[in-house]
């Protein structure tokens, strides 16, 4: 269904939007037993953009703001203090002559300064096979998590945290590059995170789900828009801001898949991961061996005792954030302990996570399919536990979804996420969206096969 916009209350009739939210959220949560989720099904730009027309786009150069303020500032320097400080920085000036060539060699050392912390970490993943989906019953039956099915991997790398803002901002600084946000003018962005300036210029929101709102100007840069705080700054000098110490190492939002796969690929060759990697990544223990709880440390989301393992909405909502394991909105990508057997961290809960495959919910068809294609391998499966018998069987290798479709799948749930609402924290829980929408709650991280 098309979503339908709310105009803009008025100051005096406040106490009928809350009311108006609260029916709203009953009303979606009816909507959720059929998979709607945090309501990000109706987060589609074709669908919003179908109702409301073409949206204003701000004058914005998402590459000025820090690197254009270190150019500038370089730029009054002498030649003689550039010199100086390249050398303090250990950089070779003998090839440089001219004064333009001075101050881009210090700017491009300034900004990587701000960003060496953050490089990519990648962790192997032993192949093998592993059973993905599940069998128990799952609180939306149609967003496809069974059944069960056998599935086998080649060994593959996949980044140990989610894609920051200091490492995307190198993808845009040596690339140019603009996101589809950017391209739009506007993305969704969740309605609490908002200044004041801010909402006082929204006029539309999306029926359902009033809290998503369309903001000109949100970007990966500005997550919240132009009166937010901008991430490459190294503190926030926003005092209402909910991140005084920056977002720099947070995870990088507001990008489409479109937009994470141009960054995987420019990286180092990557790409993002397939739905069957992603689950395998987050479910290996050892070799053929996964975890049979809930999630790697129990059945429990939060620990009854130690620290918090994961960043999900914790009170109402989406009234009230507790804010127990001590982030409001987004954290850094490397917050918490890691998640898994082999360390990897955030997968999780924090953003959703684009992976590469079609969405799809008919699996058996997909794999019969494969199967009758040859894409397949032998494996060694146990046929009797008390002798432990084995035989072999042949199972699909390296599937990655449907292969053509409208929408490609997520995982891993995001701060958004909360028991009553958006149940997909959990390592079997999937979702989509459609290749170039984006939201203030949406990342990814790479993978990389090997050859």
């Amino acid at each position: 269904d098309q979503p339908k916009i709310h105009k803009k209350m008025s100051p005096k009739n406040q106490f009928f939007f809350v009311i108006l939210l609260c029916l709203s959220i009953v009303s979606a949560a009816t909507e959720d037993e059929e998979g709607c989720g945090c309501g990000s099904d109706s987060l589609t730009r074709n669908s919003f953009e179908q109702t409301v027309g073409e949206p204003s786009k701000l004058e914005q150069n998402s590459c000025e703001n820090q690197v254009q303020k270190t150019q500038d500032s370089v730029s009054k320097m002498s030649t003689r203090l550039i010199r100086e400080e390249l050398k303090r920085r250990d950089i070779s000036v003998k090839d440089l002559t001219k004064k333009d060539e001075y101050v881009k060699a210090l700017v491009d050392a300034r900004v990587r300064a701000t960003t060496k912390e953050f490089k990519e970490e990648m962790i192997f993943v032993p192949g093998g096979a592993f059973i993905m989906g599940t069998n128990k019953p799952a609180p939306y039956p149609g967003d496809g998590e069974g059944p069960p099915r056998i599935i086998a991997l080649s060994d593959f790398l996949l980044d140990k945290d989610a894609v920051t803002n200091a490492q995307f901002s190198e993808f845009v600084r040596n690339t140019g590059y603009e996101t589809e946000s950017e391209k739009f003018g506007w993305s969704f962005v969740f309605n609490m995170s908002l200044s004041k300036e801010t909402m006082e210029t929204i006029t539309q929101a999306v029926e359902g789900v009033p809290w998503w709102l369309p903001v000109n100007g949100a970007t990966w840069r500005f997550p919240e828009g132009p009166h937010g705080d901008d991430v490459m700054e190294l503190t926030s000098n926003n005092p209402s801001s909910s991140y005084p110490g920056g977002r720099l190492d947070h995870a990088v939002v507001h990008v489409s898949w479109s937009d994470a796969q141009a960054y995987c690929q420019w990286r180092n060759q990557s790409r993002l991961p397939t739905e069957a990697e992603w689950e395998y990544a987050m479910k290996y223990v050892d070799q053929g061996v996964s975890f049979r709880t809930l999630y790697p440390w129990g059945d429990e989301a939060e620990p009854t005792e130690g620290p918090s393992r994961m960043n999900i909405w914790q009170g109402n909502f989406p009234i009230t954030n507790d804010v127990n394991d001590g982030w409001r909105f987004t954290c850094p990508s490397d917050a918490y302990e890691p998640q898994t057997a082999l360390g990897f961290r955030n997968m999780l809960g924090n953003v959703w996570e684009w992976v590469e495959d079609w969405w799809g919910i008919d699996h058996k068809e997909v794999l019969g399919d494969l199967l009758r294609s040859g894409q397949t391998t032998e494996i060694s499966v146990v046929s009797d536990p008390n002798t432990m018998e084995s035989v072999n069987r042949t199972v699909v290798l390296n599937p990655q979804g449907p292969s053509t479709g409208t929408e490609k799948a997520k995982r891993g749930g995001s701060f958004l996420c909360h028991a009553s609402f958006c149940y997909r924290y959990r390592p079997n829980a999937r979702h989509k969206n459609t290749p170039d929408s984006a939201t203030s709650n949406n990342g990814f991280r790479c993978a990389k096969s090997i050859q």
